[in-house]
Protein backbone atom coordinates (compact mmCIF):
# COMPACT_ATOMS: atom_id res chain seq x y z
CA UNK A 1 0.00 0.00 0.00
CA UNK A 2 1.13 3.37 -0.91
CA UNK A 3 2.11 5.96 2.15
CA UNK A 4 -0.43 8.14 1.53
CA UNK A 5 -3.39 6.19 1.09
CA UNK A 6 -2.19 4.24 4.60
CA UNK A 7 -1.66 6.94 6.57
CA UNK A 8 -4.98 8.69 5.85
CA UNK A 9 -6.69 7.76 8.47
CA UNK A 10 -5.54 7.36 12.35
CA UNK A 11 -3.93 4.61 13.96
CA UNK A 12 -6.90 2.36 14.13
CA UNK A 13 -7.37 2.70 10.24
CA UNK A 14 -3.48 1.60 10.14
CA UNK A 15 -4.12 -1.32 11.92
CA UNK A 16 -7.25 -2.64 10.59
CA UNK A 17 -5.66 -2.26 6.76
CA UNK A 18 -2.44 -4.11 8.49
CA UNK A 19 -4.67 -6.54 9.79
CA UNK A 20 -6.81 -6.99 6.89
CA UNK A 21 -3.31 -7.60 4.66
CA UNK A 22 -2.47 -10.05 7.05
CA UNK A 23 -5.63 -11.92 7.16
CA UNK A 24 -5.55 -11.98 3.01
CA UNK A 25 -1.90 -13.61 3.07
CA UNK A 26 -3.18 -16.16 5.72
CA UNK A 27 -5.75 -16.71 3.58
CA UNK A 28 -3.62 -17.31 0.34
CA UNK A 29 -0.83 -19.04 1.81
CA UNK A 30 -3.13 -22.22 3.12
CA UNK A 31 -4.05 -22.62 -0.74
CA UNK A 32 -0.13 -24.15 -0.39
CA UNK A 33 -1.41 -27.10 1.98
CA UNK A 34 -4.51 -28.35 0.37
CA UNK A 35 -6.67 -30.10 0.79
CA UNK A 36 -6.23 -29.50 4.43
CA UNK A 37 -6.05 -25.84 4.40
CA UNK A 38 -9.02 -25.49 2.14
CA UNK A 39 -10.78 -28.22 0.54
CA UNK A 40 -10.01 -26.61 -2.87
CA UNK A 41 -8.33 -23.57 -4.42
CA UNK A 42 -9.61 -20.63 -3.96
CA UNK A 43 -9.19 -17.53 -5.82
CA UNK A 44 -8.94 -14.45 -3.32
CA UNK A 45 -7.47 -11.63 -5.66
CA UNK A 46 -5.63 -8.08 -5.05
CA UNK A 47 -9.22 -7.11 -6.18
CA UNK A 48 -10.62 -8.72 -3.39
CA UNK A 49 -8.32 -7.32 -0.81
CA UNK A 50 -8.48 -3.95 -1.96
CA UNK A 51 -12.66 -4.10 -2.17
CA UNK A 52 -11.94 -5.62 1.79
CA UNK A 53 -10.40 -2.46 2.53
CA UNK A 54 -12.99 -0.10 0.74
CA UNK A 55 -15.36 -1.57 3.36
CA UNK A 56 -13.11 -1.38 6.17
CA UNK A 57 -12.21 2.13 4.92
CA UNK A 58 -15.84 2.91 5.20
CA UNK A 59 -17.02 0.73 8.03
CA UNK A 60 -18.86 3.15 10.84
CA UNK A 61 -17.00 3.67 13.95
CA UNK A 62 -13.25 3.78 12.26
CA UNK A 63 -12.15 7.24 12.77
CA UNK A 64 -13.23 7.16 16.55
CA UNK A 65 -11.34 3.77 17.06
CA UNK A 66 -14.43 1.86 17.47
CA UNK A 67 -15.16 -0.06 14.08
CA UNK A 68 -18.54 -1.58 13.59
CA UNK A 69 -17.41 -5.38 13.58
CA UNK A 70 -20.27 -6.86 12.69
CA UNK A 71 -20.65 -5.10 9.50
CA UNK A 72 -16.56 -6.23 8.91
CA UNK A 73 -17.34 -9.65 9.35
CA UNK A 74 -20.84 -9.76 7.72
CA UNK A 75 -19.16 -8.21 4.60
CA UNK A 76 -16.17 -10.12 4.49
CA UNK A 77 -17.38 -13.14 5.61
CA UNK A 78 -20.63 -13.47 3.09
CA UNK A 79 -19.80 -10.90 0.69
CA UNK A 80 -15.92 -10.65 -0.57
CA UNK A 81 -14.04 -13.84 0.45
CA UNK A 82 -16.94 -15.66 2.10
CA UNK A 83 -18.81 -15.11 -1.80
CA UNK A 84 -16.00 -17.17 -3.52
CA UNK A 85 -16.17 -19.98 -0.83
CA UNK A 86 -18.43 -22.72 -1.20
CA UNK A 87 -17.71 -25.59 1.24
CA UNK A 88 -19.31 -25.95 4.33
CA UNK A 89 -16.13 -26.75 6.01
CA UNK A 90 -13.96 -24.15 4.66
CA UNK A 91 -16.63 -21.87 5.10
CA UNK A 92 -16.51 -22.06 8.77
CA UNK A 93 -12.70 -21.67 8.95
CA UNK A 94 -13.08 -18.52 7.34
CA UNK A 95 -15.67 -17.14 9.70
CA UNK A 96 -12.99 -18.25 12.76
CA UNK A 97 -10.52 -16.19 10.86
CA UNK A 98 -12.55 -13.62 10.33
CA UNK A 99 -13.84 -13.25 13.75
CA UNK A 100 -10.06 -13.73 15.37
CA UNK A 101 -8.44 -10.93 13.10
CA UNK A 102 -11.63 -8.75 13.05
CA UNK A 103 -13.13 -8.00 16.31
CA UNK A 104 -12.97 -5.97 19.62
CA UNK A 105 -9.07 -5.88 20.99
CA UNK A 106 -7.51 -6.07 17.63
CA UNK A 107 -5.48 -3.71 18.43
CA UNK A 108 -4.04 -5.27 21.52
CA UNK A 109 -4.02 -9.01 19.93
CA UNK A 110 -0.89 -10.87 18.01
CA UNK A 111 -0.92 -11.45 14.90
CA UNK A 112 1.34 -14.52 15.23
CA UNK A 113 4.26 -15.25 18.12
CA UNK A 114 6.00 -12.06 18.64
CA UNK A 115 4.04 -10.01 15.52
CA UNK A 116 1.86 -6.67 17.65
CA UNK A 117 0.58 -4.09 16.37
CA UNK A 118 2.01 -0.84 16.32
CA UNK A 119 0.15 1.86 18.08
CA UNK A 120 0.50 4.21 15.38
CA UNK A 121 -0.90 5.23 11.98
CA UNK A 122 2.71 5.67 10.65
CA UNK A 123 3.48 3.68 7.50
CA UNK A 124 7.10 3.33 8.51
CA UNK A 125 6.30 1.53 11.55
CA UNK A 126 4.52 -0.84 9.35
CA UNK A 127 7.56 -1.31 7.19
CA UNK A 128 9.73 -1.81 10.13
CA UNK A 129 7.45 -4.59 11.71
CA UNK A 130 7.77 -6.39 8.52
CA UNK A 131 11.23 -6.04 7.99
CA UNK A 132 12.12 -7.52 11.67
CA UNK A 133 9.46 -10.95 10.64
CA UNK A 134 11.56 -13.64 10.18
CA UNK A 135 11.71 -16.08 7.06
CA UNK A 136 9.45 -17.93 9.00
CA UNK A 137 6.66 -16.46 11.74
CA UNK A 138 7.09 -18.66 14.81
CA UNK A 139 10.69 -19.42 14.10
CA UNK A 140 13.69 -17.93 16.53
Amino acid sequence: MHREYFERGGATRAQLLFVLAWFHAVLQERRTYMPQGWTKFYEFSPTDLRSAADICDSSAGVATGQPDWVTINGLLGGAIYGGRVDNLQDERLLLIYLKQFFAKGMQERRLAPGVVLPSSGAHADYVALIGALPAQVGSS
